[in-house]
């Protein structure tokens, strides 16, 4: 199944034609894979391809294919029939976005459903769809089985993929259709599910977690599928579901993490099997298989919240986004976009070569930047070449304002290159200038492609007669400023350069006097597994701001040695809220050069 396409069309046996939304995530970090006979705390929500070979045909098993009408009949498990996650959830009427679009179908209706697939309560049912691609629909499934008193209704680990990997033929041959059987369903065990009452009322328990299982830029603030408003539930946990749950190893992508590998995690992630968890996505697809892997290690009290984000965004309940995501986008989102954006890789030229996104130029900062004359640590060093210099550059580079402009780095590793840029480019009057988050890893991730084939680009007339002063200020203006109650100084430093290190040429030692000290790369990255080069979330972002005293309506000049690191500290405080953030260009180069200033 493609991913970025939200609504196509899709069939199933003999229900109308439907609308399917898409609620996926990209392929991300690669583990090592383990064996088909893992020990689970609840094996019995799963099975492997030999085992399942082993039950083809077998009176009393029902296989459900959950993947769309064309890919099944393009090939499929012999003997599986075609049954897509919209044939027991309300599509019929509404639209994607709306709050009970979706949701599931009364009790009643299920088990109609359900028996006239052959399937009761003693029916033994296999579900399984393409993981670790497409949207989780046979976790979506399984959890509605369970719900319908499905008790022995398993998904096949590792999916289509892991059944070809096993040697495992398909067939395109229609399956003889099961003899329907009464099944009467008179209530869904709720157990497994939650609303946004229940989480309204339970949110601020200490045992009770919320994970959203949607793409990081979801998580941000992205609308991608209707949802009528972006962002995610406060306090909630992203865990996409394909970096979450899937191996992704090469060899045999969809199999399941182990039940270490999935323990690991979800106690990174803060989660305890003593927990309730709730999980939700776009509209309870990937939190339904979110729900059941959890399950599956042990976290027994994991719900999906069925009417997810559509629900919640629809709503007027709090959300929480960045306060502005223009500042950032997602290898998600570039992916769609690559055709018409212009890239920047601002890391070396060797790790450039060594292979990049399709189209990226390789620049760096010391392009735009005075570094022909003079030494590191001399008080113009490395600051911004004029205006009209910066223009020809930029239009060189293809750059006149008419694109977005996209800048990658090696985050969380690195100076901030990207932000620099960033900051270069919005001072350029480039609007729509933004740092991919997650910088060129989150590419890799995403099992996209790269090449090493050099980029040229297509020059472009660009005429700059100033640069935006407003993201910027100079030493005068803050020895003038410094005292001010509404003015803070952020050294972005590490903290070894704080406490006085004289480590890339600063005549002197220490900081600016009153200078508060928030390494960069601590204070804004993620720095763990899945995600160890995104910003932090919003929350995260603010908690750590409001530590130190930084308030939204100061004004924050934040510096380092050259401007680099502090370039993106500034971005990253604008885009959580601090629109008066700006960067010290001439940095701590210039300050302790000039004897007549104090450091402390």
């Amino acid at each position: 199944m493609a991913r970025g396409s939200s609504i196509f069309v899709v069939g199933l046996m003999t229900v109308a034609i439907m609308v399917l939304v898409g609620c996926g995530s990209s392929v991300t970090q690669k583990t090592a894979a383990p064996s088909a006979t893992s020990t689970y705390s609840d094996a019995t929500l799963v099975t492997d391809a030999v085992t399942l070979k082993g039950t083809l045909g077998k009176a009393g098993t029902v296989i459900l294919d959950a993947r769309t009408a064309s890919a099944f009949t393009a090939g499929h498990i012999p003997g599986a029939f075609n049954v897509i996650w919209q044939s027991f959830a309300t599509v019929g009427t509404g639209a994607p976005g709306d709050a009970n679009w979706g949701t599931l179908k009364t009790a009643a209706e299920i088990g109609t459903a359900l028996g006239a697939l052959g399937i009761d309560a003693s029916t033994e049912v296999i579900v399984y769809a393409d993981a670790p691609d497409g949207w989780g629909e046979d976790g979506r499934i399984l959890w509605m089985l369970r719900m319908a008193g499905v008790t022995k209704s398993r998904i096949l680990n590792g999916g289509l993929k892991g059944w070809k990997t096993a040697g495992f033929g398909l067939t395109t041959s229609p399956s003889t259709p099961l003899t329907p059987v009464a099944f009467s369903v008179s209530s869904l065990n709720n157990t497994y599910t939650v609303d946004r009452g229940w989480i309204l009322a339970n949110m601020a328990r200490t045992d009770v977690k919320i994970i959203d299982a949607r793409d990081p830029e979801e998580y941000a603030g992205a609308i991608k599928y209707g949802e009528k408003r972006g962002g995610h539930l406060p306090g909630a946990i992203s865990l996409p579901f394909n970096t979450a749950l899937y191996t992704n190893d090469p060899t045999n992508p969809g199999i399941i993490k182990g039940q270490d590998a999935l323990e690991t995690l979800f106690t990174a992630a803060g989660i305890k099997k003593t927990d309730t968890i709730v999980c939700y996505c776009t509209k309870g697809i990937r939190s339904g298989l979110m729900t059941m892997i959890l399950r599956l290690a042990g976290y027994n009290k994991a719900v999906n919240y069925d009417a997810s984000f559509y629900d919640w965004a629809g709503s007027t309940e709090s959300l929480t986004a960045y306060s502005d995501l223009g500042i950032i986008t997602f290898a998600g989102i570039l992916t769609g976009n690559l055709t018409t954006a212009i890239v920047l890789d601002a890391r070396p030229a060797a790790d450039y070569a060594a292979g990049h996104i399709p189209g990226a130029i390789n620049v760096m900062w010391q392009t735009f930047a005075t570094v022909a004359s003079g030494a590191p640590g001399d008080a113009n060093w490395g600051v911004l070449k004029p205006a009209a210099e910066i223009g020809t550059l930029l239009g060189d580079l293809g750059i006149d304002g008419s694109r977005e402009v996209v800048v990658y780095a090696g985050a969380p590793n690195g100076w901030g290159e990207d932000g620099r840029i960033v900051w270069m480019l919005r001072m350029a009057g480039i609007t729509r200038a933004k740092i991919l988050n997650g910088g060129y890893q989150a590419w890799l991730n995403g099992g996209n492609t790269v090449n090493a084939t050099p980029v040229v680009p297509v020059p472009t007339p660009f005429t700059l007669t100033s640069l935006d002063s407003g993201y910027t200020v100079d030493k005068a203006w803050i020895v003038a400023n410094k005292l001010r109650s509404d003015v803070k100084i952020v050294d972005a430093r590490g903290a070894d350069e704080y406490a006085g290190a004289v480590k890339y040429g600063e005549k002197r030692g220490g900081h600016i006097p009153g200078a508060i000290s928030l390494p960069f790369d601590q204070a804004l990255f993620v720095n763990s597994a899945p995600l160890p080069g995104f910003f932090k979330t919003p929350e995260q972002l603010e908690a750590t701001f409001s530590a130190i005293g930084l308030k939204k309506t100061d004004f924050i000049v934040s510096y380092c040695t050259k401007g680099i690191r502090s370039a993106e500290m500034t971005m990253a405080l604008r885009m959580a809220g601090y629109i008066n953030a700006v960067n010290y260009d001439a940095s701590y180069y210039e300050w302790s050069g000039d004897t007549t200033l104090p450091v402390q």
